[in-house]
């Protein structure tokens, strides 16, 4: 049976990778120009959603928020668990307000995309102490400038969906530091629509991705002493309705819980 969908998982992939680099190939002009021209972030961050939302519908795999509350007054940082690279053309219809996003420094080389990255967003360079340092400085800066932050605690796409990795610290560490409200998110089913570890063998089909919103966590009383149980706690609230959709999946880590 696996063999059998091999086919149409793979016809799939291509198409939506067609789609997403017809549009990009498109806008590219406009997000380059606007770019160069610096003051125009605010403009590119619009044409980013409307870009999102077409890759989304003309690649089939349009976003439902299935439970929302409301987002806080920025700045806020947004945390979602991290298992497609649907997750990220997803965060641009889901966030109402202007952001950043903290990513993989990787992007900055590929082609095409790395214009939609540069200059705006935050790149952090895995492997390195010092750039990571950075990029947290950086991160700071924007914080107390008032603008919301997107980061995957995990620190990418690790495999082992729909279960959790483990998270870093450093979006507790900031939200601390500055006081500002976490938004947790979970993409309930991306890892089914398109995976990303295997290209022949992910699930890859068309589908409605359906994800959550969740109350904002307020962190104005919080200290350095209390990271790891917020940490612990955005962990629990991003998994929950994970473990009770896809259940089987996190059976070993209930039972040695149990134990």
């Amino acid at each position: 049976m696996k063999y059998l969908l091999l086919i149409p998982r793979v016809v799939y992939r291509i198409y939506f990778i067609l789609v997403f680099f017809v549009v990009m190939i498109i806008a590219y002009p406009i997000f380059k120009f606007w770019i160069k021209r610096g003051a125009q972030y605010h403009k590119v961050f619009l044409l980013e959603k409307k870009v999102a939302a077409i890759i989304q519908w003309f690649g089939m795999a349009p976003q439902v928020i299935i439970s929302e509350n409301n987002f806080p007054p920025p700045p806020y940082i947004v945390l979602a668990n991290h298992t497609s690279y649907l997750d990220i053309v997803h965060m641009y219809t889901l966030i109402p307000d202007f952001y950043l996003f903290l990513g993989k420094s990787e992007i900055l080389r590929w082609p095409i995309i790395k214009i939609f990255f540069k200059g705006m967003n935050i790149p952090v360079k895995r492997g390195s102490i010092r750039a990571s340092k950075e990029a947290q400085q950086l991160a700071d800066i924007k914080l107390k400038n008032g603008k919301s932050l997107c980061i995957f605690p995990e620190g990418g796409i690790l495999g082992g969906a729909p279960a959790l990795n483990s998270f870093k610290n450093g979006a507790f560490k900031l939200a601390i530091e500055n006081n500002v409200p976490i938004v947790p998110v979970t993409f309930l089913n991306n890892w089914r629509l398109m995976g990303d570890s295997n290209f022949f063998f992910d699930s890859s089909h068309p589908g409605i991705s359906k994800t959550i919103v969740h109350e904002s966590i307020s962190t104005k009383e919080l200290n350095e002493k209390d990271l790891i149980a917020l940490r612990n706690k955005c962990k629990e609230i991003i998994e929950a309705p994970l473990i009770s959709r896809y259940p089987k999946y996190f059976k070993e880590d209930v039972s040695k819980c149990a134990s």
